[in-house]
């Protein structure tokens, strides 16, 4: 099983964004914890007794850090997931449009190969119907062209 994530993290190049979004996510946890002891220190500086027990800011900083570890990994999952959606959809998008490229030149060739095999082309015929039948209606009201 081991060596099946090996394989999966070298052919989707997984160590570069892991590596990316943990100095990221590492970062945040840091600066959240420097923020959970300045406000112990607040809390220091304002009371009498001027201590606060050690396990009480060692139990905060490790339950920040837990929760911090599972809302950056949580996060880098969805928006990488939803990249990858998007970058899938516009590639199915692409596909798409090339095959309806790939029928209207189909639809076109066709049309030129009937109008070879008929030595005229189609929508000059079509005109000259619709010219016809006007002429033919001018000539039934009794008007000379």
């Amino acid at each position: 099983m081991l060596e099946k994530f090996r394989t999966y993290a070298q052919i989707t190049n997984l160590w570069p964004i892991a590596r990316r979004y943990f100095v990221n996510n590492f970062y945040d946890g840091m600066l959240t914890v420097l923020g959970i002891l300045l406000g112990f220190f607040i809390i220091i500086f304002q009371s009498e007794s001027h201590t606060v027990e050690s396990r009480l800011v060692i139990f905060t900083g490790l339950g920040t850090s837990i929760s911090m570890f599972l809302s950056g990994l949580t996060g880098s999952y969805l928006s990488e997931k939803a990249e990858r959606r998007k970058i899938r959809d516009e590639l199915n998008k692409a596909m798409i449009l090339d095959e309806l490229k790939d029928e209207d030149l189909t639809v076109e060739s066709t049309t030129q190969d009937i109008e070879k095999a008929m030595l005229m082309k189609i929508g000059k015929k079509r005109k000259q119907t619709e010219r016809d039948y006007n002429d033919e209606k001018l000539k039934k009201k009794g008007k000379t062209i």
